[in-house]
């Protein structure tokens, strides 16, 4: 994936350790998460570089709020550019 990107994910992967919950990462605002819908439905996007998104999902029972901020466990689903019409994983 290259130097840059992979420099980008680690930098993500280490705030996601850093925080205790998936509610206290989304309160930083890093990468500007955000939820997906369709077939990445559950799922979060989160800005590495441009239009490049790493895809996470809260393991959780439901899609509460509550639940989502009490998260302590995720799901990396891949790397993907799916920006447009496309939808081009770089790692799945």
């Amino acid at each position: 994936i290259g130097f840059d990107l992979a420099k980008c994910v680690v930098k993500r992967i280490d705030q996601f350790t850093a925080a205790t919950t998936f509610g206290m990462y989304l309160q930083t605002g890093f990468g500007k998460p955000h939820p997906l819908v369709g077939n990445l439905d559950g799922c979060f996007g989160i800005s590495l570089t441009g239009n490049i998104r790493i895809i996470v999902k809260p393991l959780i029972e439901t899609k509460e709020i509550s639940e989502i901020n009490k998260c302590k466990n995720l799901e990396i689903g891949g790397i993907v550019d799916y920006h447009g019409e496309k939808e081009n994983w770089i790692i799945k």
